[in-house]
């Protein structure tokens, strides 16, 4: 049966862990639909089953994967051929960077704001060809950051990466115009839409990205280890190794259940007003303070004064709100999706506001005391975003 944005509580019930969990944790990975766990669950049945030797399985998961391109191909405003399948944000990243002729002293020019999984990757890759890693800074405004970006871009600059929407605050990048920075220099320009895709509306031909990637996990709702990559123009050899047949059957479940439940452009509007709820949350809370800028989009980051974010971050944990610490500006980051009700939003108002005014102490403890929001590895490579 079809829902509708009419229908909360329908929506609400294919997501079972609503039950009793405020999830504010989507930035990092999205709840999981019954639907796409039960999509992925009977393509490893039928493996199980019938085995994985037969003709008609490999044409079943060749009919999926043209599926699931499509679905992706729609949802960002492209044609199918246009769309790589891969296992996610990184990978993608690579796949695209992996295109470009570099040569020693080749300059790959970033924001400062990347996340640390795709800077610690990028690091290999200079090492293995001599490429120059230089970067320019996102603080000011847009005209500030697209004036950073010009005055970094040279004669040696191969590709530019930028993220569409920061992951530590939910601050959105000009990336049309930094994307057309880079074509004037004949650079690569290559855009990780980790936070973009499902969050915001994105029309991935209007940002003149030469390369788009995204996950599935996050605001898609498919399970980890889905994503695409959307290229500007046909590039031969852009294959990965293939995204597993039960993946597909997920992501494909995922893209299926945001299509029946409305259209994109009213469930990103759903999840900005409940997003601008917990902002207003947090604006009448006091000892809050607010990093990200009023133009973050589903990603807000904040600290309670006086008390550590770990702490903040384990305690609304112990109380089953699902936030998450990011070590890169030492803040609390939460983000709300279209399923977010008004109570999820009163049981985090009530629960920061028993922090803020409780004099805690500010030794920081590890989130790993709460299993609802677990500590960050620490690794980058390893890193959740």
């Amino acid at each position: 049966m079809t829902m509708t944005l009419h229908t909360a509580s329908g929506i609400r019930s294919q997501f079972p862990c609503l039950a009793d969990l405020v999830y504010l944790n989507t930035g990092t990975v999205g709840p999981l639909p019954t639907t796409v766990i039960e999509a992925a669950t009977s393509a490893l049945r039928t493996d199980l089953e019938r085995g994985r030797s037969s003709g008609r399985r490999f044409q079943g998961i060749a009919r999926n994967r043209t599926r699931a391109r499509e679905l992706c191909a729609a949802l960002v405003g492209v044609e199918p051929a246009a769309v790589t399948l891969t296992s996610g944000t990184t990978e993608g990243v690579m796949i695209a960077l992996r295109t470009v002729g570099w040569t020693s002293g080749a300059e790959l020019l970033v924001s400062d704001a990347e996340h640390p999984a795709v800077t610690a990757a990028l690091r290999g890759l200079c090492e293995r060809h001599g490429i120059v890693l230089r970067s320019f800074p996102t603080t000011g405004s847009d005209e500030q950051v697209l004036a950073a970006v010009r005055e970094a871009l040279g004669p040696r600059t191969a590709a530019v990466l930028v993220s569409h929407v920061l992951f530590a605050d939910g601050r959105p990048l000009p990336v049309a115009g930094i994307c057309a920075a880079a074509a004037g220099v004949g650079a690569v320009s290559v855009v990780d839409g980790a936070q973009a895709v499902g969050a915001i509306q994105v029309d991935v031909p209007a940002t003149g990205a030469d390369f788009y990637a995204f996950p599935g996990q996050k605001w898609l709702l498919s399970i980890e280890g889905t994503g695409a990559l959307v290229s500007r123009t046909a590039v031969s050899g852009l294959d990965p190794a293939p995204v597993p047949g039960a993946a597909v059957a997920a992501l494909i479940a995922a893209l299926e259940f945001r299509d029946g439940i409305d259209s994109e452009p009213e469930l990103v509007a759903l999840a900005a007003r409940r997003n601008a709820e917990l902002r207003a949350v947090l604006e009448s809370t006091p000892g809050v303070r607010i990093l990200s800028p009023a133009s973050a989009t589903t990603l807000t980051s904040f600290v309670v004064e006086g008390t550590a974010s770990s702490e903040v971050v384990a305690a609304l944990g112990a109380a089953r709100i699902g936030t998450r610490v990011i070590p890169e500006n030492d803040a609390i980051r939460i983000s709300a999706g279209f399923w977010t009700d008004t109570h999820d939003i009163d049981r985090f108002a009530a629960g920061l506001a028993g922090l803020a005014g409780s004099g805690r102490s500010t030794d920081p403890q590890p989130a790993a005391a709460c299993p609802i929001n677990p500590p960050v590895a620490e690794g980058p490579a390893e890193r959740q975003r």
